[in-house]
């Protein structure tokens, strides 16, 4: 986790790329007055700005609930008025910011947008009949949290062009907590066969469907990677639509030339970013063999740059038919990308066939599901018992030769277990971003607490911001006793936190493997669930460099509940594993670095290169380099 600030205040005026209170004040007296043609663009221009977290609210109280209660008033009336009418492109831009609607009125005392309901139809014996020409309204006001049996069957039968985007809209969330949003995710997802896939029609609705590309990875869900699979053929087909590609491009192979210009796609390349932390240092190599071109967005190069021959940048405005022109020209014979998803502009050029052989990494733990990515590389201890979790050949390498950690340039404050004389109170801590939290993780949480023999404290550190931070809390609190909830830190109070805690437990499915590290550089024990996809089986690969016992890596819930229960009330257990963890040679195990390894990432892109065809044309699913370069 990286460090971040925790001064959640308004931005000043003066800040034309925040939302200011006198922003939403304009807003509101364009709604009162019913000059409903300026209060529309501005209610999007503040809820674009909603979703990109530009409005910091203060910590607590009041004044956050009192800002939010007025915006939302005046949506709820502009919402609930007759004469507010949406032709079609009003109605697409806001069905593409729903997530932020959402967002606003979870902090208020509305808590969703379910009291417009009675001002949509005619109310008879505790129904409402919605009137047609509220249809479009009821689409805005309906969240994942509050579905119920007639809209499915609205969602199922409605035109095809706005199918998919009201779908999407459904699932454009950052987080899913509740039992009921479990329970309405799994009904979405059982709808994808009746979902027809189109083209999107403009910036804001590719970036809700690219949000939930990225966000799917995190939910618990057998089917979740089918979302993704739809999403590919939309942006597919808004690729052709909108001319990214106005012909299929001739590809050759990839030329016996002294250096192949590898193209590497970097999301986020900031010193303190999870990316950078472990790849800048393997990556240093490739220069040696290869022309390497990065791509990037402007404002995200820090650090690093050394370790490139050359630096582009993306189309400032993501202008996809600049950005393919770009990558066209620089015709490279290898494009790479470490991460698919956390920016929407790799997400859409992971679509397109730009590069012979195309290749990602695992810095976003999960399969592209794209068929025009031909290779994922991870690291063997990874790879999934579910091979079907996964579209790509698998190139699977020694976990400790070709990626590495980086260490937090900063003096880890220390778990001091012998000081504690008794077992009375255990402090459990979970220290992971909010998205990973699901509803079975928290019931996992809630029965360690009512079984074991001591008192049990949480500590949750989630890393919310002043939108988040209501709806995480209140999920939390419901199922839990005895909960302290944390929003962004400064890293060193962080782990602060976490050294003060005696156990740590992780999130499943998706996992926790930064977070967990952190748990290492402070002595704090830790349990985790190793599952069958990528995701799940990162921290137990830590969890293994690091010698835990084998009982921490839980194979399935009720082995973590047990697993917990144990060193939950097993003082001297605990404190001989944390022992373990202080004594370990951290730098040795995490965070060295073999430049002459065998199978370096150099190696690793060298060998697939040669057996490029040879891997193509097999039914091999995972190929492992040990077996390899033998």
């Amino acid at each position: 986790m990286t460090d971040n600030s925790n001064e959640d205040s308004l931005h000043s005026a003066n800040d034309a790329t925040s939302i200011t209170f006198e922003d939403i004040t304009i807003f509101a007296n364009n709604v009162y007055q019913k000059k409903y043609q300026d209060a529309t663009p501005a209610l999007v221009d503040i809820l674009e700005k909603v979703i990109l977290d530009r409005f910091h609210q203060p910590d607590s109280g009041e004044g956050s609930e009192r800002t939010m209660t007025f915006l939302a008033s005046a949506i709820t009336t502009l919402f609930s008025d007759p004469a507010f009418a949406l032709n079609e492109t009003g109605f697409r831009t806001l069905i593409s910011l729903k997530m932020a609607l959402r967002r606003i009125f979870v902090v208020t005392p509305f808590r969703d947008m379910t009291h417009i309901f009675g001002s949509l139809g005619e109310a008879k014996q505790g129904q409402v009949n919605i009137a047609p020409e509220n249809l479009t309204k009821l689409m805005l006001i309906m969240s994942i949290d509050c579905l119920e049996d007639p809209f499915f069957q609205i969602l199922e039968n409605i035109q095809e062009d706005v199918q998919i985007l009201i779908w999407i809209s459904l699932l454009d969330t950052r987080y899913l907590l509740t039992d009921r949003e479990q329970t309405n995710l799994g009904r979405l997802i059982a709808m994808i066969d009746k979902i027809k896939p189109s083209s999107l029609r403009n910036p804001l609705e590719i970036q809700s469907a690219c949000r939930v590309w990225f966000y799917c990875s995190y939910w618990d869900h057998p089917r979740k990677h089918d979302v993704k699979s739809l999403i590919n053929q939309v942006l597919k087909l808004t690729a052709l639509e909108e001319g990214y590609i106005h012909h299929k491009r001739e590809i050759s192979p990839v030329a016996a030339k002294g250096r192949p210009t590898l193209l590497l796609a970097l999301e986020n390349w900031s010193v303190n970013s999870a990316m950078f932390r472990c790849y800048s240092k393997p990556f240093g190599s490739l220069k040696q063999d290869f022309n390497v071109v990065a791509i990037v967005k402007r404002d995200s190069l820090i650090a690093g740059s050394e370790i490139f021959d050359e630096i582009v940048f993306f189309d400032e405005v993501r202008d996809m038919k600049k950005n393919v022109r770009l990558i066209e020209n620089i015709d490279p014979d290898i494009f790479f990308y470490p991460s698919i998803g956390m920016d929407s502009t790799t997400v859409q050029l992971a679509q397109l066939r730009l590069a012979p052989i195309q290749i990602m990494a695992a810095g976003h733990p999960a399969s592209s599901f794209s068929s025009e990515i031909d290779y994922l590389i991870l690291p063997e201890d990874i790879v999934p018992l579910n091979l079907d979790s996964v579209s790509e050949k698998m190139i699977a390498y020694k976990k400790e030769l070709a990626v590495v950690f980086q260490r937090p340039e900063i003096q880890a404050p220390v778990h001091e277990a012998d000081l504690k004389t008794d077992n009375k109170e255990v402090v459990l801590v979970c220290n992971s971003m909010y998205q990973k939290i699901s509803p079975a993780f928290l019931d996992v949480c809630k029965q360690i607490q009512e079984e074991a023999k001591v008192l049990v404290r949480f500590n949750f550190l989630t890393g919310t911001d002043g939108f988040s931070d209501r709806a995480v809390r209140t999920s939390i609190e419901k199922k839990l006793k005895d909960v302290s909830i944390f929003r962004k830190l400064p890293y060193q109070d962080y782990l602060s936190i976490i050294a003060g805690s005696d156990l740590q437990l992780t999130p499943f499915p998706f996992g926790n493997t930064n977070s967990f590290i952190d748990a290492m550089l402070v002595g704090v024990p830790t349990i985790c669930l190793d599952g069958s996809e990528i995701a799940s089986r990162v921290d137990g690969m830590v969890s293994k460099m690091m010698e835990l016992p084998e009982f921490c890596r839980a194979k399935s819930i009720n082995e973590y509940i047990k697993s917990g229960l144990r060193l939950v009330e097993n003082h001297s257990e605990r404190g001989e594993i944390s022992k373990n963890i202080l004594t370990s040679d951290l730098d040795k195990v995490l965070f060295s670095f073999r430049s002459d390894s065998p199978q370096s990432y150099t190696n690793i892109i060298k060998y697939i290169a040669k057996n490029h065809h040879v891997i193509k044309a097999s039914d091999q699913k995972v190929w492992y380099l040990d077996e390899q370069l033998s």
